[in-house]
């Protein structure tokens, strides 16, 4: 996938889907902080330490907050340590975050999400629907995210909005049971889609989460 010339807008390739709301919309329970949840369309995208795109996220994390005029003149050096104390960054450490989970073991992910249903496709770029079964949480795909800045009366925060997600393979479905398709069934992702993600030889997040 070619990268995007934009700021925020970057593309994930070969990670972990959780918390997948693609079809229907996920409403929160209300909380003090939030008593009308809106609904959204939703995704975590899991990410081991050694996977490229971490440093991806984490340069696009610090252009966003770069040229983000934050509010009270803080520079972002400030804001960003106000941002990490909340854990209000979109990338997330899985053992802190979702501590306990064991799919979320030793991760990083990115929490992504749209108030409108974004764009789902398969490997060969057909659209997808709730029939086909796929994607869920659990299977492998390739992500088109966008990161931004959020400063109001809700806070400070780094979020990202997810335009896409294509369908990349199928692995063990989170919460037990097996993948709703067999993978013969379906045509194959043109390239390496099952090989392992390419691993970074250092750690690009060092003092951003």
């Amino acid at each position: 996938m070619s990268e995007v010339a934009k700021t925020g807008l970057i593309h994930l390739s070969h990670v972990r889907a959780s918390y997948l709301y693609c079809f229907e919309p996920y409403t929160a329970k209300p909380s003090p902080q939030n008593p009308n949840p809106s609904p959204v369309f939703t995704c975590h995208f899991l990410m081991a330490p050694d996977h490229p795109d971490l440093k991806k996220v984490a340069a696009a994390i610090e252009a966003v907050g770069s040229a983000h005029q934050w509010k009270g003149g803080l520079t972002w050096e400030m804001a960003k340590a106000q941002i990490k104390g909340k854990d209000a960054l979109c990338l997330h450490r899985g053992d802190v975050t979702k501590a306990g989970a064991p799919e979320y073991a030793g991760l990083y992910f990115l929490s992504g999400n749209n108030k409108k249903r974004f764009t789902i496709i398969d490997g060969d770029r057909s659209p997808l629907t709730a029939a086909d079964g796929r994607p869920y949480s659990g299977c492998y795909v390739n992500a088109i995210v966008d990161i931004y800045a959020q400063d109001n009366s809700f806070g400070k925060r780094i979020n990202a909005t997810i335009t896409g997600i294509q369908f990349l393979r199928h692995a063990e479905a989170f919460g037990g049971g097996a993948p709703p398709a067999d993978p013969n069934e379906f045509g194959v992702v043109a390239g390496s889609a099952d090989q392992p993600a390419p691993a970074a030889s250092v750690d690009p997040l060092a003092g951003l989460v």
